[in-house]
């Protein structure tokens, strides 16, 4: 069994920023842009291998293939003003959200925020 995440865990800051969306006087959207929500929140960064697991639909290892993209996991402290439409930033790279959920073990104690590096 692996050892509970501990606070001494989190060796690294996040930041995330929303995306604000921007219209003009006839309130077309004339774009995007993201603006800061929290930034320097400690957290542990888990990369997961970018294999996807039967390529052909039939869920066999012979069928699988390397992607050209990794997924990355971010833990921290649970936090409820999440959201996955966020941008999260972690040394410099930007990571779309793709899910945010509960660790297992105490209730409300920690997150797991699951990424895909940003195109």
């Amino acid at each position: 069994m692996a050892k509970a995440l501990q606070p001494g865990d989190l060796d690294r800051k996040l930041s995330l920023f929303t995306m604000d969306a921007h219209k003009n006087g006839k309130g077309e959207s004339i774009g995007k842009s993201e603006s800061p929500f929290v930034e320097n929140l400690p957290c542990r960064k888990r990369e997961r291998g970018g294999v996807e697991t039967g390529g052909d639909g039939s869920g066999s290892p012979a069928a699988s293939r390397e992607t050209a993209y990794g997924l990355v996991d971010f833990d921290i402290r649970y936090r409820t003003d999440l959201l996955p439409t966020m941008i999260l930033k972690c040394e410099g790279v930007l990571y779309d959200i793709l899910n945010i959920s509960e660790m297992p073990g105490p209730r409300r104690q920690w997150l797991t925020i699951e990424t895909q590096k940003h195109d």
